[in-house]
């Protein structure tokens, strides 16, 4: 690093940042991110300490193997759904974001075909499945259960809804 930033200071050039790990005088660790720069004719060299974001992406990245494989080894099939609007910012149907393996078990809908799909097309019916209960429950954020026959894929379905983000629903079911 010494020789990258000696060299630097000789061709007056830039030098990419660098992470490092230090080990500090109490034997703690450190993740540093050194960097050099030349403003008006000073050179500066800094570091900038980077471990708490660093064992915050740790943790994170935990969290998120976690959530997968909770989502991917369900039973129940999962669907993250968006509102679709017209100009009157009524809500006229839904596009299916993303659904877990169990999806196409318990629909038998191929998953490739539903993702990115509009309600009305891949389940055949206008209006879209339950929409105004799907509507509702993004609109008051409070979840909502409920059984029911959908004929079109002679099924008996026991339905969980909820809203994670604004515009959007997920329904769990079996």
């Amino acid at each position: 690093w010494q020789l990258k930033v000696k060299r630097a200071i000789e061709t007056h050039s830039e030098i990419e940042p660098m992470e490092t790990i230090v080990t500090c005088q109490d034997g703690s660790r450190k993740n540093i991110l050194w960097g050099f720069t030349t403003l008006d004719d000073l050179n500066y060299t800094f570091g900038l300490n980077l471990t708490e974001l660093r064992e915050a992406e740790s943790i994170l990245f935990e969290s998120e193997a976690k959530l997968k494989s909770l989502i991917l080894n369900l039973n129940e099939g999962l669907a993250l759904h968006e509102l679709i609007y017209d100009d009157n910012n009524q809500p006229i149907d839904y596009r299916i974001l993303e659904v877990n393996p169990a999806f196409e078990a318990q629909t038998g809908i191929k998953s490739n075909l539903a993702k990115g799909g509009l309600a009305t097309e891949i389940y055949g019916v206008n209006p879209a499945p339950y929409l105004d209960d799907y509507a509702r429950v993004v609109k008051t954020g409070k979840p909502y259960h409920f059984d029911v026959y959908f004929e079109p894929l002679d099924r008996h379905f026991n339905i969980s809804v909820f809203s994670p983000m604004e515009n959007q629903f997920a329904t769990v079911f079996m």
